[in-house]
């Protein structure tokens, strides 16, 4: 049952911080998750939907707040569900993201015996997204974020997490109530959907209205962080390459080379769906590039890229997979026989999934030596993550 239909309170002692920002509570008869709470406070909570076992609420009265807990910097934050930790400060943010990865890769049976863990922070919380994607009812006249708990959506006119381009068309879109003559230029007949901001490096703020998120081609939305995390890659490949000179490597999901367009290799094959045209403008001096149009979800994938590799030995593999992970990887690594894997990910639930699997199809040839968190969404749960996997 959801919604204001649903009355009822029940106390709560936070526990911990779960991998969705919530807090955990443990004292009623089923677990309750209390999002923006912090370890350690106790009060009521109002229960807005409940399923087996468990219950999600809100907070009605806090009796023990948390020493770490501090004044939100965004005016939007105890309604809009898209930040989690502007109730704390960065460190406890940190913290909370570093506990959850280690916890969810203490299960991994390839992981090396005191693998470090390098946690690279953002330079700021707020400020940086070039891209937001807010929903829309014309009926309603409302736009803005959607609170899955009460199913409502949430105006966010002072957002703090857009670039400073994006903040200022998103105030014009409320105060000058602009989104709606956007949604009829754009020819949508649709009462409801979801209207995308963006602000491209080269050419400004651009709107969408019901096209999938990246329709303008995939861009990572922090941009100081986004090469923070190719160089960090690149890092990484010159560590595990220097052993074998120059290199050929295989980029799975590499869309429009947005890791492997500034790594130094003999040759690169970049494999993805449909995004040749774009990786081609990013092609690396030095480096032989070469692309492969190609369904990595297929069952046979993995044999498939086999018979049409441009070179006899992979020495690296590198992807990044959307949030839903790659769950046959270990068909990769048995076909390819790569010297190192470099595993990027934006999900850490598919991330431990997918190297469980590597131990449970007999992929024990290797070990996983380097984990590097990466900050690229700060205030939210969200956070990117580079697995360094090498043979034994």
């Amino acid at each position: 049952m959801k919604g204001r239909d649903f009355q009822k309170t029940v106390n709560f002692a936070i526990d911990h911080i779960d991998g969705l920002g919530q807090g955990v509570s443990k004292i009623s008869d089923k677990i309750t998750f209390i999002s923006k709470t912090l370890p350690g406070e106790t009060g009521q909570a109002q229960v807005i939907s409940q399923k087996k076992g468990v219950q999600f609420a809100t907070v009605a009265a806090m009796e023990r707040p948390s020493n770490k807990r501090l004044t939100p910097s965004c005016p939007h934050f105890e309604d809009c569900p898209s930040c989690h930790f502007l109730h704390t400060d960065y460190q406890t943010e940190l913290g909370f993201k570093k506990n959850h990865l280690e916890r969810l890769l203490g299960k991994i049976a390839l992981l090396g015996e005191n693998f470090p863990l390098q946690v690279i922070a953002a330079p700021k919380r707020s400020q940086y997204r070039n891209r937001i994607q807010l929903h829309y009812d014309l009926a309603l006249d409302r736009i803005g974020q959607i609170d899955p708990l009460r199913n409502i959506i949430v105006p966010i006119p002072n957002c703090c997490i857009g670039d400073i381009e994006v903040q200022k068309f998103l105030q014009g879109l409320y105060f000058e109530n602009s989104w709606k003559s956007i949604i009829k230029q754009s020819g949508q007949k649709a009462s409801q959907g979801y209207l995308t901001i963006y602000n491209h490096p080269d050419n400004g703020i651009s709107t969408s209205v019901n096209q999938y998120y990246a329709s303008g081609g995939f861009s990572q939305v922090n941009q100081s962080m986004a090469e923070v995390l190719r160089e960090s890659v690149s890092k990484l490949v010159d560590s595990y390459s220097s052993a074998l000179g120059t290199s050929n490597l295989v980029d799975l999901f590499g869309g429009n080379g947005n890791l492997s367009g500034n790594i130094c290799a003999k040759s690169i094959l970049c494999v993805d769906k449909g995004q040749q045209t774009a990786f081609a403008r990013t092609k690396n001096k030095g480096t032989n590039f070469e692309y492969l149009d190609m369904n990595l979800y297929h069952s046979n994938a993995a044999k498939s890229l086999m018979a049409q590799l441009p070179f006899s030995k992979v020495d690296g593999l590198i992807l990044d997979p959307p949030r839903t992970g790659l769950d046959n990887l270990h068909d990769f690594l048995k076909c390819l026989d790569p010297d190192f894997c470099i595993y990027v990910s934006c999900n850490p639930n598919t991330l431990q999934r997918d190297l469980q699997n590597l131990h449970k199809h007999s992929v024990d040839r290797y070990i996983i030596n380097q984990t590097i968190l990466i900050d690229l969404f700060p205030s939210t749960f969200h956070f990117e993550t580079i697995i360094g996997i090498k043979k034994k």
